[in-house]
């Protein structure tokens, strides 16, 4: 080591730091990327399916107003049966994207509740069309 010059000690050090610094940032942007990789998996199975959920629930509210506002003469039948329709097509497009995402065991448990409610509310609905004549 002493035959180097202080030059080339300098340089030596530098370049070892340097590549040191290069090697760590590396190692950043990987864990960067995996970082958000997992972060929108996180967004889209929970954030999204909450979201999907709430658009479920909305559909149903919706057919419940309709019924009220059919029902309290606000609204024609046959402009409550097209909404009454529309509603229900929002809350099956939105419940088969929401069983389209990774689900957990603690929500297929969920699932297994809300089905028989769904298909109860479906049924009621149905009769809803046939009361307003389709």
């Amino acid at each position: 080591m002493r035959s180097l010059s202080i030059k080339t000690r300098l340089l030596l050090l530098v370049g070892s730091l340097l590549i040191l610094f290069v090697a760590a940032a590396g190692f950043l942007v990987l864990r960067m990327k995996a970082s958000n990789e997992s972060l929108g998996l996180l967004y889209n199975d929970r954030v999204v399916s909450t979201e999907r959920l709430k658009h479920v629930g909305d559909g149903y509210n919706e057919i419940v107003d309709i019924a009220h506002k059919v029902g309290s003469a606000q609204m024609t039948p046959a402009a409550g049966a097209a909404q009454v329709k529309v509603a229900q097509a929002k809350a099956a497009t939105n419940w088969k994207a929401y069983l389209a995402t990774d689900i957990d065991d603690a929500e297929r448990v969920l699932i297994g509740q809300a089905a028989p409610l769904m298909a109860r509310a479906d049924a009621v609905t149905a009769e809803l069309l046939v009361a307003l004549g389709k």
